[in-house]
C-alpha cells in the first residue's frame, strides 16, 4: 500500500497536516493482515506506482471518481467516502466544538 509522504499531505491539506507522521501511518498499516507491503511516495499522482506494481485493487478518495481512467485500465479502483472517523473529519469536529465555546 502506498501512502502519501508528509510533504505531499502538507501541500494538499495545509501546513498543520499531517497529524500523524509517515512512520506512524506506515507502522499502523503494516499491522493489517490484508496489506502485503506498505511504502511512502513523494508525488501527488500515484499513476507511476500503479502502472509499475499493477495492484489487484487501488483505493482512492471519492473526490477522484471518474478522474482516473489510466488507473482503472490497470486494476480495480475502489473510491472511498470519507466518514466521520477520518482525521480530516475529526479535526473539523474539534474546530467546530471549539468555535461554539468561544
Amino acid at each position: 500500500m502506498g501512502v502519501n509522504s508528509d510533504s505531499i499531505i502538507k501541500k494538499t491539506k495545509g501546513p498543520t497536516r499531517p497529524f500523524n507522521k509517515i512512520d506512524e501511518r506506515l507502522a499502523i498499516l503494516s499491522h493489517n493482515k490484508d496489506i502485503d507491503y506498505v511504502f511512502s511516495f513523494d508525488f501527488e499522482n500515484a499513476y507511476e506506482i500503479v502502472s509499475r506494481i499493477s495492484p489487484d485493487v487501488y483505493f482512492q478518495g471519492r473526490e477522484y471518481e471518474n478522474k482516473l481512467p489510466r488507473e482503472e485500465a490497470i486494476c480495480e479502483v475502489l473510491y472511498l467516502t470519507m466518514d466521520e472517523k477520518s482525521t480530516t473529519a475529526l479535526a473539523e469536529k474539534i474546530i467546530n466544538v471549539n468555535k461554539k465555546k468561544t
